[in-house]
This record gives structure tokens, sequence and C-alpha cells, in this order.
């Protein structure tokens, strides 16, 4: 893959990645969550979420490496 199309692709990945944290970021600011007896989240659910903001950020890395 030629450099240009790498950095095009880590760019698009990067876009993917501040549009999952935001909605994230979203999310969590909803009326959902709103007041004392509402204030907690699903561990299991934010782990999912989470989990997949990794997956997109090691899948930019991995493409990052230049082997010596």
């Amino acid at each position: 893959m030629r450099i240009h199309e790498k950095v095009t692709m880590l760019q698009a990945n990067n876009e993917k990645i501040n549009a999952e944290l935001t909605e994230l970021m979203r999310y969590l600011a909803s009326v959902k969550f709103q007041g004392v007896e509402n204030n907690y989240v699903n561990a299991a659910e934010m782990y999912n979420r989470i989990q997949a903001v990794r997956s997109m950020v090691g899948y930019s890395q991995d493409e990052m490496y230049i082997p010596e």
C-alpha cells in the first residue's frame, strides 16, 4: 500500500474513533443518566463500547508500524 493511501486510511479511522467517542460522550450526557437515581451505567455495555474504540486504535497503531 502506498504511503498516501495509508495516510488516508488512517485519517478515516481516526475520524471513526472520534465519532465513536463523541457518541459515547453524548450517550453518557443524555437524560437517561440525569438525577441521583439514574446516575449509573451498565458496566458490560461500557466495556464493550470502550473495547470497540480500543480495537480501532490498535488497528491504527498496527498500520503505522514501520519495520526497521
